[in-house]
């Protein structure tokens, strides 16, 4: 039988001829030829023989044109594509003069910094132009990674793509019982390893720090171990910190690199562009050490270790040949996208209010949550209009509805379903229903009504009125506790709607029949269903994707497995999302709050970064002796504290149990911290020892919902922010010694906010809105009885004491500026003097986002790392999605 090599040679006479082979195994084997016509050397890779089975000849060769238009100075193009002779599948590409990434660091084992960074830039911009056109590369590794010229450049972009795109139907099985795997085990994502349904982008971003913390310390995190246990170990176990292994790393690499080292890819960095973003930041100023005298193995016992390999089926079957590389497409010559300009004092608010945005059905006009001049209201704004119209008397009003005429809309307002005309007039009660309650207009004026006073399952009621009846009843044998957001389909029965399982990461989509009243969950994690059309059904995921999966409208039920389609959507833990889609694939979102770092600012504005890392963190709070900061940090869906270490600027997560672990606040002792948990099913006061030694333990014996708490400078007391149909946002206090219990303390028709001891005990600074401007700024004595006396002149929200507390700061509410209001208690209480400074920081509204350093010279803040959040309006919506499909 004839060579490998005389096959391919057969198949190509007449416009290659081959030289020699240059390696490969596994995967593939790797020839180098000479093109006949233009006289240059390219790379011929030929894929297995058992790959030709599962592959449609024509579809691979189009695929692989397709791939060939990726242009880029760092990415080495594929040039053809065809099968031999013996039906073996083949891709060219030019050949690259000097050597693979592999190669030199098997010379030389770990490499400087300064090219380790250069080396990461040039692969990042690869990834970045890539995965912007629609296309994941999935086996980033050394071996794919030339260095010619003083630059790094990136091969095989593509071929994943095109193996996958060319598997035919029925070709799954064929594909996973070959056990091909198009990946390397020492550097494959967990969510390849686990042959998760979906890969995406972020699976690169993994291999690319697997990689970089290979140019570091001379070997992958994971290493020594055959397939099956690497594989395993990228599921499961955590890497080394890269500083352990190279001490002189520079800090923002190091974290870089343990960023995409994640197990879970929302909590890697979210794009390749926003990797270079950080590259930047890298300091390269460290003088190089000389590593420690190192064993250099040979190529030939490095490719046994590390390089590909062929893996059995249940764990490599969607790792080469599944159809993931789903991101999105170029839009399509219909689909426009813009931002929503809003009045200057007017902002779409989602990020505190529940499902702040809706759509008429026919897409033409938005219906908003609006919040301004410290108070909200429901507007609508036409797309073929410039101004927008605030419905008067929908003050309060959360999670607009319309009508499926599109003559109303629906919303709740202090409990009670309600209902007001399109274009304006007087708002009509319907029922009480319960401040938490949603809905949805169903057909013959009956509208569904999601999680109310009246049944946590779905209830109906007519339009115009009368008494609630219930529908559906919550599984509870499964875990099921409340089913919100109903959402009515094309056929005027079918419900769909998320099935609340305590809390926003474990939630499902539900669907129900508006006629029978039977329900049951969908088995897809995810929440707020947007519809369905075209055969897809839209929701949002966890972590702010909007995502799509194939449905069965007559059957009820999925029919494949999700796929992202848009990033950074506003979802929030109450598992409402800031999203609408129209009939007509018009689609509106606000973005998700930007990711922000942690910084230091003084009364100047000038700011220090302590964590150059982007992430979703808020309420820092210096330790009493200003050495550590607790902060809380969201990704994925749950909500932890962490404890950063000042000096290092590392940080290690403190909480674990529950999806909502959050505003900290340290005891005056600085060994344990005090904060908000939803780890028992209510949302309670905790407190737990910084070095974990202990584990965590509630504070509070009673059933009241603590929202916030913070102790009074002895450690006795604690004022806490409640909510409750008793205690609705107002303030507390409750003694930590004896019973526990908490008692009324600042009770008022308003909402009461971020209740702060001054340093001596006496006082306690609050915000509230039952004044007559909105939002202000308060002070009261503790433990009472006494007046109170506003701090604010205007706005006022997120009041914080100086150490001596002679100065009360805060934010005005209208600008975000910090102000200094400088205080005499004796004889009376007065304010003496009000400064602006010019402090930068993120504005949270519900609870303090900054502090003040011990000494009194900084402002801890979180500075977002991106504009925004806007609203995005995406018109045509559907034909993008339709290019994205044909791709598939």
């Amino acid at each position: 039988m004839a060579s490998l090599r005389d096959q391919v040679q057969s198949s190509l006479e007449g416009s290659y001829t081959i030289e020699r082979e240059l390696g490969g195994g596994g995967m593939s084997h790797v020839f180098l030829a000479t093109d006949a016509e233009l006289d240059r050397q390219v790379v011929v890779k030929v894929l297995p023989a058992d790959a030709a089975a599962a592959l449609s000849a024509e579809r691979f060769k189009r695929e692989i044109a397709l791939c060939a238009k990726l242009q880029h100075a760092h990415i080495v193009p594929l040039l053809s594509a065809g099968f031999t002779d013996t039906q073996l599948p083949y891709y060219t590409m030019p050949y690259v003069e000097g050597e693979s990434l592999r190669g030199r660091l098997s010379r030389t084992g770990e490499l400087p910094v300064a090219e380790v960074v250069s080396i990461l830039k040039d692969v990042g911009r690869a990834l970045a132009y890539a995965h912007a056109h629609g296309v994941v590369h999935r086996d980033i590794k050394p071996d794919n990674v030339m260095l010619s010229g003083g630059a790094a450049v990136v091969t095989d972009f593509g071929v994943a793509k095109a193996v996958s795109a060319a598997a035919g139907p029925g070709s799954a099985t064929t594909i996973t019982q070959l056990g091909v795997a198009l990946g390397t085990p020492a550097y494959m994502a967990p969510e390849q390893a686990a042959a998760e349904p979906v890969i995406d982008h972020r699976a690169d971003l993994y291999a690319f720090g697997c990689m970089a913390y290979e140019m570091l310390a001379g070997q992958p995190p994971f290493t020594g171990r055959n397939a099956s246990a690497m594989l395993a170990a990228q599921v499961a176990e955590k890497p080394e910190p890269i500083e352990r292994r190279r001490p002189n790393t520079p800090a923002a690499l190091a974290t870089l690199v343990m960023r995409c080292l994640e197990k879970r890819p929302a909590d890697r960095p979210a794009s390749a562009d926003e990797v270079l973003r950080l590259l930047d930041t890298v300091s390269q100023t460290p003088a190089e050490t000389p590593a420690a005298a190192r064993t250099t193995t040979t190529r030939h016992t490095r490719l046994a270790r590390y390089g590909t390999v062929v893996v059995g089926s249940a764990i490599v079957v969607a790792l080469a040949f599944e159809a993931g590389n789903r991101m999105r497409p170029a839009p399509s010559a219909g689909t426009v996208r813009f931002a929503l300009g809003l009045p200057a004092d007017e902002v779409v608010s989602g990020q505190a209010i529940r499902g702040s945005i809706a759509l008429s059905p026919d897409g033409k006009s938005i219906v908003y949550v609006a919040r301004s001049g410290g108070g909200s209201h429901i507007g609508v704004r036409r797309l073929d209009e410039l101004n927008r119209r605030e419905l008067v008397g929908t003050e309060g009003g959360t999670n607009p509805f319309v009508s499926r005429d599109g003559q109303w809309i629906g919303y709740v307002a202090n409990g009670s379903l309600m209902k007001v005309p399109v274009q304006g007039g007087a708002p009509t009660s319907i029922v009480e229903v319960g401040s938490q309650a949603s809905a949805a207009w169903a057909p013959n004026g009956v509208i569904v009504v999601g999680a109310s006073s009246f049944t946590r399952g779905l209830s109906v009621v007519s339009e115009g009125g009368g008494t609630l009846r219930q529908l559906t009843t919550v599984d509870t044998l499964h875990g099921e506790t409340e089913q919100r957001y109903p959402r009515l389909l094309s056929d005027g029965e079918t419900i769909l709607f998320t099935s609340w399982r305590s809390a926003l990461n474990s939630s499902e989509l539900g669907v129900a029949s508006l006629r029978s009243g039977e329900s049951h969950s969908l088995g897809i994690a995810g929440t707020y269903p947007l519809g369905v059309h075209d055969g897809l059904l839209y929701f949002a995921a966890y972590d702010g994707t909007l995502m799509y999966v194939p449905f069965n409208l007559s059957a009820r039920k999925t029919t494949g497995t999700p796929v992202p389609a848009v990033e950074r959507v506003s979802v929030q833990t109450t598992a409402s999302a800031d999203v609408a889609l129209g009939n007509d694939g018009t689609l509106v979102y606000l973005q998700g709050a930007p990711p922000k770092m942690l910084a230091l600012s003084d009364a100047r504005g000038s700011t220090t970064l302590i964590d150059s890392v982007p992430r979703q963190i808020a309420f820092p709070r210096f330790s009493p002796d200003g050495r550590r900061i607790a902060a809380t940090i969201t990704s994925a869906g749950s909500t932890q504290v962490w404890i950063y270490e000042v000096a290092s600027g590392t940080a290690t997560r403190l909480t674990a149990e529950g999806s909502l672990n959050d505003r900290a606040e340290w005891m005056p002792d600085g060994r344990r911290v005090v904060f908000r948990s939803n780890r028992d099913g209510k949302m309670r006061l905790w407190w737990q020892s910084v070095d974990g030694a202990t584990p965590a333990e509630r504070v509070t014996t009673d059933d009241i919902t603590m929202l916030a708490g913070g102790p009074s400078p002895d450690g006795k007391f604690m004022v806490a922010r409640v909510n409750g149909a008793h205690a609705p946002n107002d303030l507390w206090t409750l003694s930590l010694e004896g019973d526990r219990r908490s008692r009324p303390f600042v009770t008022t028709p308003g909402v009461e906010l971020s209740p702060q001891f001054s340093p001596n005990g006496q006082w306690v600074a609050y915000g509230s809105d039952e004044g007559d401007a909105g939002q202000a700024v308060y002070v009261r004595p503790f433990p009472g009885p006494g007046a109170k006396y506003r701090v604010s002149l205007s706005s006022g929200v997120e009041p914080n004491w100086s150490r001596d507390g002679n100065t009360l700061y805060y934010r005005n509410r209208e600008d975000g500026a910090m102000i200094a209001a400088s205080l005499t208690t004796t004889p009376t209480f007065a304010v003496t003097r009000r400064e602006k400074l010019a402090v930068r920081g993120y504005v949270e509204t519900t609870h303090g986002n900054y502090d003040v350093s011990p000494d009194g010279s900084h402002f801890l803040v979180v500075i977002p790392s991106g504009d925004g959040p806007h609203v995005i309006v995406v018109l045509h919506w559907f034909d993008e999605v339709r290019a994205l499909l044909k791709r598939r």
